[in-house]
């Protein structure tokens, strides 16, 4: 049997093209002949990716298994699929839903209805024996959309997260922050659905009640689409005056994250949508104490015993952020649960949990 994990684009810092290359890796380690394909790739990664002549013929085989992934629209993918002979796995990153984007961005919002469209398509499809996907919250999207359960699987997505371990503290940043001030930290692209607005009046009500001694590190990739809505929050912070609170980081490289959630005394998730949170596993790896708002996958990524909040009430999680930062005790108990929790999403996990279901 052949593995064949197909999806529309496969680049590094991306959660889905990251899954794919660890799937890839480790089935290859248990000794299954695995290839990826995907309709286009960042330059170095181009060597990864078998042809389409080689996948239209590794489709016809019965004996072998496409494993495909979707999270966004894919217009090659339904031909894939129809011209599929083999067995076929669909897994679910779960799609942004298009309202976020209809005020900012229509190539967005066109995207992600057609994405939305693709989604309800596949789940009718016959020839897809199995949906795994990536959360609870994934799979009750399907089965919402009528899914049959027993088809359903939960997975997690394969991260890079071990690879920390071989990172290195970039000295030249460590000094820049430790200059007296609290740091806190968020981790996401800068689209309308990660609740930034919700950062940025979570960090005005600190300095009006704990004062301006704080900077929020945004970590996060701005494309040109994105640009009316990043206007729109540079607006919100100059009329709070926050310039010198919140900051906004693009092109951070891997020793640079690394030192970000390896010193930042707390990590803030306010988004309106997840279908997981790799920034959150990435915090308990670090050991970062974690402070959330509960939308989507967020409180089953974070687990038992952490701070989470159902609404954004902006005092509950600025007064959250000054207890975590002061209090080594809650501190302690917020990474010691964490830690506990990041346990399930170690590689050798997660691949044991996709064997179990050859």
């Amino acid at each position: 049997m052949k593995i064949i994990i197909a999806l529309p684009f496969l680049s590094y810092h991306d959660a889905i093209g990251n899954d794919v290359r660890q799937q890839a890796k480790l089935l290859k380690k248990a000794e299954f002949d695995t290839v990826i394909y995907a309709s286009g790739a960042e330059q170095d990664l181009t060597q990864e990716l078998i042809s389409p002549d080689e996948l239209k013929e590794f489709i016809k085989d019965q004996d072998n298994l496409l494993l495909y992934h979707h999270g966004v629209y894919w217009e090659e993918g339904n031909v894939i699929l129809r011209e599929a002979k083999c067995t076929v796995w669909l897994k679910y990153h779960n799609i942004t839903p298009s309202h976020f984007f209809k005020d900012y961005d229509l190539s967005n919002y066109y995207a992600t209805q057609a994405g939305e469209l693709q989604t309800r398509k596949f789940v009718w499809n016959p020839k897809i024996e199995k949906y795994i996907g990536d959360s609870a919250f994934n799979c009750d999207c399907l089965k919402q959309l009528g899914v049959n359960p027993h088809k359903l699987a939960i997975i997690p997505p394969l991260m890079m997260i071990e690879e920390y371990s071989k990172a290195n503290i970039d000295s030249d940043l460590l000094s820049n922050i430790q200059n007296g001030k609290k740091h806190f930290l968020t981790v996401g692209r800068v689209v309308p659905n990660k609740g930034h607005s919700h950062l940025i009046q979570t960090i005005r009500n600190y300095v009006n009640f704990f004062g301006p001694e704080v900077q929020l590190h945004i970590i996060g990739s701005l494309s040109m689409q994105d640009k009316r809505y990043y206007y729109e929050l540079e607006r919100l912070i100059n009329r709070f005056h926050l310039g010198e609170q919140i900051i906004f980081h693009q092109n951070v490289n891997f020793d640079q994250m690394h030192t970000y959630y390896s010193v930042c005394d707390a990590f803030l998730m306010m988004s309106e949508h997840e279908g997981f949170c790799v920034p959150i596993a990435e915090s308990q790896f670090h050991e970062l104490p974690i402070i959330a708002l509960n939308r989507g996958a967020v409180e089953e990524t974070l687990g038992p015993d952490q701070i989470i909040f159902d609404e954004p009430e902006y005092y509950d999680f600025a007064v959250a952020l000054h207890r975590v930062a002061e209090d080594q005790s809650v501190k302690e108990h917020l990474t010691t649960s964490g830690s506990k929790n990041f346990h399930r999403y170690r590689s050798e996990n997660i691949l044991q949990q996709l064997l179990s279901l050859f």
